[in-house]
């Protein structure tokens, strides 16, 4: 590789998991109009996860998922709609 060029590399994704992006999206979701919708995104998203997770899951996606939920149930406590 020459100086000034840069190896491209696959975009990562910075979540661990498919459903935190719909989760981050309703916890940093600016707009309380559409904060009620964002947080029924999220919790479809988490409870598709839950749908699909094998016997034994992964225990730091399970605490991930607790923590996500219980940030949610908060915020809808905020913006009940």
């Amino acid at each position: 590789m020459s100086n000034g060029e840069e190896q491209k590399q696959p975009q990562e994704t910075p979540f661990d998991y498919d459903w935190q992006e719909a989760c981050c999206k309703a916890l940093h979701e600016k707009d309380a109009e559409k904060i009620p919708e964002r947080i029924r995104e999220a919790n479809a998203a988490i409870q598709d996860r839950l749908s699909r997770l094998e016997p034994w899951p992964d225990g730091r996606e399970m605490q991930a998922l607790d923590e996500a939920v219980q940030q949610l149930r908060a915020l809808r406590s905020r913006f009940p709609k």
